[in-house]
């Protein structure tokens, strides 16, 4: 008999329902948007705030009880025993962060601002709903890991989508070693495609397309290339890690294009 894995189908199946649920949240953002478009800018900005907030608290339930579903399918593979996974549910303080946000870029709905463009504050909301919605799931599933009764279960970060940030391929270059939210530099950014995925026994997951051992060996080589005279880091922050990220740039052109560093 086979050793039970963790496959890339799998973890396609676990993004497909945060996905989901991303798709179904910015759908009613999109009903709000237009239902308050003859609202004074103010009212309009106070109204927006509360209701992107409440879609993001019902979407992101959605997709909290789609990656509880899924976390405790594959964990069958392994364990038979009765474990109860807690969705996620949103700390007061994200909730007073998110307002704040939204606030913060809400003069743009305002004729008389100097950055006045109601279209991109929509397409700002857009990326708010996905990257909170998506952060109910990927939490659901590290506090599942971190509360584990097996000893040894861990997580890593997994990208899924055709482009993944450079601060997020060194976070997965890590592999599945994470036991907790606190060790994994875990706050999402706008368009992080990672999954969250446990690992229930070392060395178990097959996922094909993500190679941890590799892109550590990237990282490792950027690393030892600092002091190389043929390397430019002038343009980096003096903390190491970024310094890091510049020479991954120079050293795989081809992967890492453009400003905002994404892997191609």
């Amino acid at each position: 008999m086979a050793e039970p894995t963790i496959t890339k189908a799998d973890v396609q199946t676990l993004a497909d329902a945060q996905k989901e649920a991303i798709k179904q949240a910015q759908r009613e953002l999109g009903m709000v948007w237009r239902e308050t478009e003859d609202l004074a800018p103010a009212a309009r900005r106070d109204a927006l705030v509360d209701l992107t907030q409440a879609i993001v608290h019902r979407y992101g339930n959605l997709g909290s009880s789609a990656a509880e579903e899924w976390y405790n399918t594959v964990r069958l593979r392994w364990f038979d025993d009765l474990f109860e996974v807690n969705p996620f549910e949103q700390d007061p303080n994200d909730d007073y962060q998110l307002r704040r946000i939204i606030r913060a870029k809400a003069d743009m709905l305002f004729p008389e601002a100097e950055r006045y463009d109601p279209e991109g504050f929509l397409k700002y909301l857009n990326n708010v709903v996905e990257r909170n919605v998506h952060q109910h799931g990927r939490t659901t599933i590290a506090r599942a890991v971190e509360k584990e009764p097996h000893k040894g279960v861990r997580f890593g970060r997994v990208p899924t989508g055709a482009t993944t940030c450079i601060f997020c391929f060194m976070l997965a270059s890590r592999g599945f070693v994470y036991r907790s939210s606190d060790t994994a530099s875990f706050k999402a950014h706008f368009k992080d495609d990672c999954e969250i995925v446990p690992e229930f026994k070392a060395g178990a997951n097959q996922i094909e397309g993500y190679d941890p051992d590799s892109m550590a060996s990237m990282w490792a080589e950027a690393r030892a290339s600092l002091d190389s005279d043929d390397v430019d880091t002038s343009r980096a922050k003096s903390k190491t890690t970024n310094q890091v990220m510049s020479v991954l740039r120079q050293q795989h052109p081809e992967l890492f294009e453009g400003s905002d560093g994404r892997v191609h």
